[in-house]
């Protein structure tokens, strides 16, 4: 240090270069300490040992600004560095040979973006800077906020001369926080008032002309209920009404869609009320009227009209309930609607006559049978023989049109199907009896089924004897004759239909029912193994006489 000192008082004197206006702290990982900007005396300084590496000088942190250096060599110097306890400190240039100017660009403006947030600068002088704190600072500083970000041009930086005092460029410079805070520093923010948010008038008018409808709806509905109860309390008493429950029973229909004044008229027609009025009022008053359902109901003449509201909604509507089973005969068929519905054979024949009246297909040749769709079907009272009909082929042919049935083979299928629902009785043999009537028709075998023998001669299977078999003169024998029966032997419902459309796979020509009582059916493809089935058949026949000599229900086992 005493050399260090021997060599800075032969230094010539330098004029002291211009102190900076304000201090400022150095990077942190200089390890600088923030000193106080005072005029310093010059003093000499020592040549620097070559060998002695230069300390930088302390310069203030420059904007980031890409640039093109040319590198040139410098000398190494010595800059004294001021101790953490002393407060001014000037580092005096070193005697060093002159360094070529650096060529440097000019810098260019920074465009700052314009944002909500405020920017942070150093003031001209201390009294600029506010004196409130917010917020506290970090790293022991303090910024102010300009009050607008504008677009600030960096200024070109001039080459210094050795020996010269290095000017920070004061932007965006941290400065010493207030005394009055103790040292620590605040951030102190600019406050900007929010925008006011914009006003949507449109919602206003939504919502006034929501408020407008729903007045009008309640207003609409609370002058209906008034009317109402208005024209019920005063204008009853003057329409014309019946005093008791009735005398005479008679049906009345009420047609779909009906209204109250509709019903009314009905009723007062049929001589059950004694006006329309009155009908419509009692309407008015049941909360339950508007369940009255379409349909045909019993009441009396002469009924009050609130008693005739009441009997509706207690008795409901009368219906017929007409239960077809599947392969019914049409004969069957024709019997099940009398007996339920009244309607008499003669009336039933009268509505045959006329097949397009029906909906009978031309390829039926006027002839019902299997046409007739087995199901459940609600008949209303004062239907005829033609609408009762009607709706039971109008179901076969929708029935044959779900399951996609080709319409020219429509009275072919129908005739298979009748086959199959009369020869078996477990839904899961349907499809193998149909598989085997049609390998016998693909091989010209005579179908031999007993069932079409017995529908020709209108008997039932169990009444079967040889001589029947052998009767050729039957043209339902398919014993005697080739191919199908001349018409369908019954009204198949729609499994066996799918049956047909549906066979199952493989190579049967034989069937047998081996035993009468469960419908256990077997099925084979040699004639040996039929044989010893039908003789199972003959012992299970010898051991239940009251089923009946059957000859055998399937093929029979002559060819």
């Amino acid at each position: 240090m005493a050399a260090l000192q021997n060599a800075n008082s032969e230094a010539a004197p330098v004029e002291p270069a211009p102190a900076p206006p304000t201090p400022y702290s150095a990077p942190a990982r200089t390890g600088w300490q923030p000193v106080a900007a005072q005029p310093v005396s010059p003093q000499p300084v020592a040549p620097q040992s070559a060998t002695q590496p230069a300390t930088p000088h302390s310069v203030a942190p420059q904007p980031i600004v890409p640039q093109t250096v040319d590198t040139q060599p410098v000398s190494p110097q010595l800059v004294v560095r001021q101790s953490i306890s002393q407060r001014p400190r000037v580092a005096q240039p070193i005697q060093q040979p002159v360094a070529q100017p650096i060529q440097q660009p000019v810098a260019q403006p920074i465009q700052q973006p314009v944002q909500p947030l405020p920017l942070y600068t150093r003031p001209a002088t201390p009294e600029a800077a506010p004196q409130w704190p917010v917020g506290p600072a970090a790293s022991g500083t303090a910024w102010h906020p300009v009050a607008a970000p504008q677009p600030v041009a960096q200024q070109p930086v001039a080459f210094q001369q050795p020996g010269a005092y290095q000017q920070p460029v004061a932007y965006h410079q941290p400065i010493e926080p207030p005394p009055a805070f103790g040292g620590t520093g605040y951030s102190h923010y600019q406050y900007e008032a929010p925008e006011p948010k914009k006003r949507r008038p449109w919602i206003g008018i939504l919502v006034t002309l929501g408020l407008f409808a729903l007045v009008g709806i309640v207003g609409v509905t609370a002058f209906s209920g008034v009317r109402d109860w208005f024209s019920h309390t005063f204008s009853v008493a003057e329409v014309p009404d019946f005093d008791g429950p009735g005398d005479e029973p008679v049906l009345v229909t009420i047609p779909s869609g009906a209204s109250g004044t509709m019903m009314g008229e009905l009723l007062y027609e049929a001589g059950v009320v004694a006006s329309t009025e009155a009908f419509r009022h009692a309407f008015q008053a049941n909360p339950r009227a508007n369940s009255i359902q379409a349909g045909t109901y019993e009441l009396q003449k002469h009924m009050n009209a609130a008693q005739a509201v009441q009997a509706m909604l207690d008795n409901g509507t009368i219906t017929f309930r007409l239960v077809i089973p599947e392969g019914f005969t049409k004969s069957q068929v024709f019997a099940r609607i009398e007996a339920v519905t009244g309607i008499t054979q003669e009336e039933i024949d009268a509505a045959l006559a006329d097949p397009a009246a029906l909906g009978l297909p031309e390829v039926a040749q006027g002839n019902p049978e299997g046409w007739l769709f087995p199901a459940t079907y609600q008949i209303q009272p004062g239907q005829d023989a033609t609408s009762i009909l009607r709706t039971l082929i109008a179901r076969t042919r929708q029935e044959l049109m779900n399951q996609g049935a080709d319409p020219e083979q429509w009275e072919t299928i129908l005739n298979k199907a009748a086959l199959v629902e009369r020869e078996v009785r477990d839904p899961a043999d349907r499809p193998k009896v149909a598989r085997a009537i049609q390998n016998r028709l693909d091989r010209g075998m005579a179908l031999q089924i007993d069932a079409a023998v017995a529908y020709g001669l209108g008997i039932s299977g169990t009444q079967l004897t040889l001589a029947h078999l052998a009767d050729a003169s039957n043209p339902f024998n398919t014993y005697q004759h080739l191919g199908l029966p001349p018409t369908p032997i019954a009204n198949p419902g729609g499994a066996a239909i799918a049956a047909v459309l549906n066979p199952a796979e493989g190579n049967y020509i034989f069937w047998v029912t081996i035993n009468l009582a469960t419908g256990e059916t077997v099925f084979t493809d040699t004639y040996a193994d039929h044989q010893r089935y039908v003789a199972q058949l003959r012992e299970w026949q010898a051991a239940n006489p009251g089923f009946g000599q059957q000859s055998d229900t399937g093929a029979n086992q002559t060819d």
